[in-house]
């Protein structure tokens, strides 16, 4: 049976990023009109911080083959052969992402970055689908 690549990436520039841009820009100059000098600084940090991600254009994703998992995040990448992936133990949390730990073959341990996963269900899905064993 021939697997589909699954391919998963996530970045900044997104619409709710713009969205939050066109709000930040709405409110700057509302603040502007009315004079309201106590809210200039926390727009402008706003402001900042959505145009830093905008321009940093930061991007995470995993790329997951019928012979190797791809995980980048940022500048960083990593590629481990699924021969080599023992099991997998997703532990999910109440009010924050959710954590993916690989057992490799070797007894080593290796703990993918939350920002590059797709949904638990998703990846336990995808996971099962070649035969790594997803433990909760």
């Amino acid at each position: 049976m021939t697997q589909q690549v699954y391919h998963y990436h996530l970045q900044a520039r997104r619409p709710l990023t713009y969205l939050a841009l066109g709000v930040g820009i709405v409110t700057a100059y509302a603040v502007y009109l009315t004079g309201a000098v106590l809210a200039v600084v926390p727009v402008g940090a706003f402001m900042i911080i959505v145009i830093y991600r905008l321009l940093m254009n930061h991007s995470a994703g995993m790329r997951l083959g019928p012979t190797r998992l791809e995980i980048y995040n940022g500048r960083q990448s990593k590629i481990l052969p699924l021969a080599k992936i023992k099991s997998a133990k997703i532990t999910r949390h109440l009010l924050s992402p959710y954590d993916c730990v690989l057992e490799l073959s070797d007894g080593m341990r290796d703990t993918l970055p939350p920002a590059a996963l797709p949904s638990a269900r998703r990846l336990e899905h995808e996971l099962s689908q070649r035969d790594i064993p997803v433990l909760r």
